[in-house]
């Protein structure tokens, strides 16, 4: 089975250290000790393809669409629903300024 911790490499991107493919449970517990050791707390691979849908969003909203393949959705709608936020990251960026502006002395 794909996967199987004695399987050859073969074309696979993730190997461990005896070149056999990396299992997605082996994966995900690298994933999160790394990002744990350097961030203090843990990101897990979904929040990843998370943050890659959000942030082609964000920098390149003319080419949003190939989130989708990216992410291998079947179409876009299932990617806009569920792991696109940027338009709702911009509006909240934009109501703490107000908030900011608001809270700085003299501006009562």
């Amino acid at each position: 089975k794909p996967g199987h911790r004695d399987e050859p490499a073969g074309l696979a991107l993730w190997v461990t250290r005896c070149g056999t493919q990396m299992t997605a449970g082996a994966m995900q517990k690298l994933l999160i000790r790394h990002t744990r050791a350097r961030f203090g707390h843990t990101i897990n691979p979904h929040l990843f393809r998370d943050c890659a849908a959000t942030s082609l969003a964000d920098d390149n909203p003319e080419h949003v669409r190939i989130a989708a393949d990216l992410l291998g959705h079947k179409t876009f709608v299932t990617t806009a629903t569920f792991y696109i936020a940027a338009s709702q990251r911009r509006a909240m960026h934009r109501h703490q300024e107000v908030v900011m502006q608001r809270r700085r002395p003299g501006k009562r």
